[in-house]
């Protein structure tokens, strides 16, 4: 399903070509019986099929031909629920912990599931399977859109695992919920205790980098959100990290991003002058060459400056932030929080991509968001 919404550019933005989605619903057909063909067009299902797109096959029944003969093909992955759902562990496990020794600060919540994340596949249809190295379709798995190859994507459409090749078990702060929207499915943070964990820095050696996220803001929220962290080599809350920031005006309802990068060097850009409003989907990126810094909203450039405190407005900048940048190491990522439990997102996330070379805006996921 494609979000009805139409979020505008700024003037003098990239504007992106309209990708047809494309379903490719397979049949599952029944063998003739006593002289009749049953009706093609029918899928089999299984009580644990896989989400559309997820790449897990669920077991289906097929269809029972006549006269008790038992027929039919082996079901494509419709079920509503993503992925075989996996062993619960104990509550109150510690969450990840990072590499080259860094210690966590897990959340505290049960780690659930094992089982594939659905969006495994190209195409929701019935395309290549996560499990043999696909790679998820960035608009949710309508096979409208094909990720570079060298991208790693994040589909956040359920609270057991996420990623392919390989997935990662969440570990649970809070109540975070799935929820439905006119783009796919995202994960909603109630901007007081809900987060995930991800044993995974997603970013690790890359010496550049593009990291792309489509998230909602929802009214009502902290001043400062620090919703998305992903920590490296150090520890997890003074180490080498990169945060996707914002800050709330409560007065008016609007944000702007505040992009975070400590790899080498440092770089905090404000972009007090780009303000948005609250409540709506929106693509924010922040781009690394591996010389410069440069943070993105909609597919547009937001030149905010470096700023030292909170209460400063740096002049826009001419040109990228100059930023000689080195890879944070291994670690892992929080999502709805900063570690350390605080800055909540109040909002929603619905994918992540992570592609190991500066992209463009034109190679950015593209709209509808």
């Amino acid at each position: 399903m494609i979000f009805q919404s139409v979020i505008p550019f700024a003037e003098g933005a990239p504007r992106f070509p309209r990708h047809r989605v494309r379903k490719q619903h397979r049949a599952g057909v029944a063998p003739l019986v006593l002289g009749l063909a049953m009706a093609a067009g029918h899928w089999g299902c299984s009580s644990n099929g896989g989400t559309a797109g997820s790449g897990q096959n669920g077991a289906g029944s097929g269809m029972a031909a006549m006269s008790g003969v038992m027929g039919g093909s082996t079901g494509v992955a419709t079920g509503p629920s993503g992925g075989l759902t996996g062993p619960t562990s104990g509550s109150g496990s510690t969450g990840p912990t990072s590499g080259s020794g860094a210690s966590s600060v897990g959340l505290s919540g049960s780690t659930v599931g094992s089982g594939v994340s659905s969006g495994d596949s190209v195409d929701a249809g019935g395309g290549t399977s996560g499990a043999m190295g696909g790679v998820p379709d960035a608009t949710g798995g309508d096979g409208s859109f094909t990720n570079p190859p060298d991208s790693v994507v994040w589909l956040f459409d359920n609270l057991k695992t996420i990623g392919t090749n390989p997935s990662y078990n969440l570990t649970l702060g809070g109540a975070p919920m799935v929820i439905d929207t006119p783009a796919g499915k995202a994960i909603q943070f109630n901007g007081t205790n809900d987060a995930l964990d991800i044993p995974k820095n997603p970013l690790d050696i890359y010496t550049q980098w593009t990291a792309e996220i489509i998230f909602r803001l929802d009214t009502g929220g902290a001043q400062a959100q620090r919703w998305f962290h992903i920590a490296g080599t150090g520890g997890m809350g003074t180490g080498e990290r990169v945060l996707f920031e914002l800050r709330y005006n409560a007065a008016n309802d609007t944000w702007f991003q505040v992009a975070f990068v400590q790899g080498g060097a440092t770089g905090r850009l404000f972009g007090y002058a780009f303000p948005h409003p609250a409540g709506k989907w929106y693509h924010v990126a922040i781009v690394i060459d591996g010389k410069t810094m440069k943070p993105y909203v909609n597919g547009v450039w937001e030149p905010a400056g470096n700023c030292a405190g909170e209460a400063c407005t740096p002049a826009n900048l001419t040109a990228p932030f100059p930023l000689a940048y080195k890879p944070i190491g291994a670690g892992a990522t929080r999502v709805g929080s900063r570690y350390g439990g605080s800055a909540w997102l109040k909002g929603a996330v619905r994918i992540a991509r992570f592609t190991p070379r500066a992209l463009t805006p034109a190679e950015f996921i593209p709209p509808p968001y």
